[in-house]
């Protein structure tokens, strides 16, 4: 066994400057023996042998543990979906409206991504002149890349005449966004009113005499078999159908390869695509819309191709009822009110006959005052 003594006295010896040929030479005339010298010696060389391992160890753990942190932090940044940012925008459809009446505007979201996230809208009726809420509602939309929504608010019977504000609040993940628009409450007057023989000829109007079938009932969707039934279109769909992007039973790539090739353009590449063609080509554009999947992204496809081509019948191949209206209205603010006797929401259906008889009320307007202007002094 190695003597803890002898072995510090060397190690002194040795930071002191002495050489082991001197130390040993000294140790020995003391009376100890070359195999205890020997001994001390291995045993003082030893543990720089395991510093040296443990340094070693110490850098292969140290560059091991940066590796696992790099490949921890990149697996992060790789699977972490990308933030989902979300735009309002509001839109009223009419700026003036009375007392018991309601107030109706769009409302469009878009977004930097196609996963679908619910958001929260709040909407307030607010007296500017109190600074006051005077009523509220909500509503909890899931949006994709793009969603529009027509919101009505019943405004009470008792609302004084003046300027109001309506004011959306969206509440989403990343925080909140906020739009806001005035409009002005009417007192109603016995000048603003129909004469009783306007009334009578509108009463008339709304009770048609007969059925008639409009002049086409031809939707531009080329899988749609398009009839006229009790004066209504009616649009079968056609089953299969080469050219709806959905390879169905019966298709394959000899007889349909537009259907049941592979594609690789995203839903926002096809509507925008659809959008181009719709200008001068509404059936072609309406076979792009069939290739779509998802039931959001047809809606907005063919609701995008109506407006581009200037085609309000295109709007009969959207699925969902609030999506199909929202499509209608855009052609009645055009001054399209053809469109009226399609929508199904009363609150739409009310402000788009409003707005007929206030465009039929206007022009008649103009024609007295064109009259009153030629008439002789």
């Amino acid at each position: 066994m190695v003597q803890q003594s002898l072995t510090e006295y060397i190690n002194k010896l040795l930071k002191a400057g002495y050489t082991p040929g001197a130390i040993r030479s000294n140790l020995i005339n003391s009376g100890y023996s070359p195999a205890e010298i020997n001994q001390a010696f291995t045993y003082l060389k030893k543990p720089k042998r395991k510093i040296s391992l443990t340094l070693k160890v110490l850098i292969i753990a140290a560059i091991s543990l940066t590796l696992l942190i790099l490949i921890i932090l990149g697996a992060v940044w790789l699977f972490t979906p990308e933030p989902k940012e979300i735009s309002i925008t509001i839109t009223p459809l009419k700026t003036e409206s009375y007392p018991g009446d309601t107030v109706s505007f769009l409302a469009e979201l878009t977004s930097n991504v196609e996963r679908i996230e619910q958001v929260l809208l709040s909407h307030e009726l607010i007296d500017i002149k109190e600074e006051k809420i005077i009523t509220a509602k909500q509503d909890r939309p899931e949006i994709g890349r793009k969603r529009s929504l027509t919101i009505q608010m019943n405004l009470p019977s008792d609302l004084k005449p003046g300027t109001y504000e309506i004011k959306t609040i969206m509440s989403y993940k990343l925080g909140t966004k906020q739009k806001k628009f005035n409009f002005n409450i009417l007192e109603a007057s016995e000048e603003e009113k129909l004469p009783e023989e306007y009334i009578e000829e509108f009463i008339e109007e709304e009770e048609p005499q007969e059925v008639m079938c409009p002049k086409s009932c031809d939707d531009f969707n080329p899988c749609t078999a398009d009839s006229c039934e009790k004066g209504l279109c009616v649009h079968t769909p056609i089953i299969p159908c080469c050219g709806n992007g959905i390879c169905e039973e019966g298709e394959n790539m000899v007889n349909c390869a537009e259907d049941c090739a592979k594609t690789t353009k995203t839903p926002q590449e096809i509507i925008t695509q659809a959008n181009t063609v719709a200008k001068t080509d509404p059936e072609a554009a309406a076979m792009l819309c069939n290739k779509l999947t998802r039931q959001n992204d047809i809606n907005l496809c063919f609701s995008e191709v109506a407006k581009t081509s200037g085609k309000s019948i295109i709007c009969d191949n959207i699925q969902t009822q609030d999506s199909k209206d929202s499509c209608y209205m855009e052609f009645a603010i055009d001054g399209d009110y053809s469109v009226c006797s399609k929508i199904k929401n009363s609150y739409l259906s009310k402000s788009c006959n409003s707005l007929e008889r206030s465009s039929i009320m206007l022009a008649q307007a103009e024609k007295i005052s064109e009259e009153f202007k030629q008439s002789p002094e």
